[in-house]
């Protein structure tokens, strides 16, 4: 398995990192800013899980979900933001997030992503 998770913080991408790979030992995991997204997309369809910040410079998680979704529709969307309004976890919900987290991850946070990525597998099986 492979995950993604872009955030703009160096800070959010290590504690993140740290908790996926701690809840998904057997994942590959690929913490980048946005300004390695362009790159990263020409592999995107090799990551089953797609992790991003909402709030970031340069790009919105919109867009990037857009991104995503073209080159891989299959992947688990995931959105990990400190915007938890409900508007914009609809809208969200809306391009095909399946699972919307409130910044700062925790423990609960992560198993309850841990729970809707494999029960989502199971579905599609």
């Amino acid at each position: 398995m492979k995950i993604l998770f872009i955030d703009d913080s160096r800070l959010s991408r290590r504690i993140t990192s740290r908790y996926l790979k701690l809840h998904f030992p057997e994942a590959e995991v690929n913490a980048i800013g946005p300004e390695d997204l362009e790159k990263t997309l020409e592999k995107s369809q090799e990551y089953q899980m797609v992790i991003t910040d909402l709030l970031m410079p340069g790009i919105s998680a919109e867009e990037v979900i857009k991104k995503i979704l073209k080159k891989a529709p299959e992947a688990f969307l995931v959105v990990l933001s400190a915007n938890v309004q409900e508007k914009m976890k609809e809208k969200m919900q809306r391009l095909g997030v399946q699972v919307f987290l409130g910044k700062p991850l925790t423990e609960e946070k992560i198993i309850t992503l841990k729970e809707a990525y494999y029960a989502g597998r199971k579905n599609s099986q």
